[in-house]
């Protein structure tokens, strides 16, 4: 389908809702008899040339809905339009693939910097501009924490024409990187309560009670 103009913007929100629907529905129908049978109902179990040819009523259904969202976060994207800003978007299935599809890489020009604007912006995984300054996620890598576990974590890089840039990973530890983050680009701590609070706690820590 080829997306020529905003004006078709109504349409594809209506195609993807009305597919979210369905999905849902067929969702009810096809439901699992318990967490350890995905995808198989009382009624109509599912078979395995189904699941891998996807030729079963839930799973075409799922791939309609999905591929209806991608293509409506897509144009979203491409024309600037506030997806979230609809009445129908809390109804719309897929919203972290919809989300991802809306916010990576999007430039976002910032005035004010704070700890948690390059929280946030690396959350979505937007490219913060500041100063001269810019603030990205790299690619999705795992990385050891602090006790020796690995986590899946896409690197906070910060870059500056004729300054030295610097790549934080610190996994499980967001905020604190956050911080770290700008007080490598302002030279100084956050004066104030940044509202970010602090990180989770380790799943060492709870379970070792430290």
């Amino acid at each position: 389908m080829k997306l020529i103009d905003r004006s078709d913007y109504p349409t594809l929100l209506l195609q993807a809702a009305s597919a979210s629907s369905m999905l849902r529905v067929t969702k009810v129908i096809y439901q699992e008899v318990n967490p350890g049978c995905l995808f198989q109902s009382k009624w109509i179990p599912i078979t395995e040339e189904q699941r891998w040819s996807r030729n079963h009523p839930y799973l075409e259904s799922c791939d309609a809905a999905k591929g209806r969202c991608k293509t409506l976060a897509r144009f979203c994207r491409a024309h600037d339009i506030d997806l979230r800003a609809s009445p129908l978007y809390g109804g719309l299935e897929f919203k972290e693939l919809m989300e991802d599809i809306l916010e990576k890489d999007r430039v976002v020009k910032c005035d004010t910097l704070t700890p948690a604007v390059i929280f946030y912006a690396a959350k979505k995984r937007n490219v913060l501009h500041w100063d001269g300054w810019e603030i990205a996620t790299g690619k999705g890598d795992f990385f050891t924490d602090t006790y020796g576990l690995d986590q899946w974590v896409y690197p906070l890089i910060a870059s500056k024409e004729g300054h030295a840039g610097f790549t934080l990973s610190m996994p499980g530890e967001e905020v604190a990187r956050a911080r770290n983050a700008y007080r490598e680009i302002t030279g100084k701590q956050f004066a104030g309560d940044d509202g970010l609070g602090e990180d989770r706690l380790h799943s060492y820590e709870i379970y070792c009670g430290h």
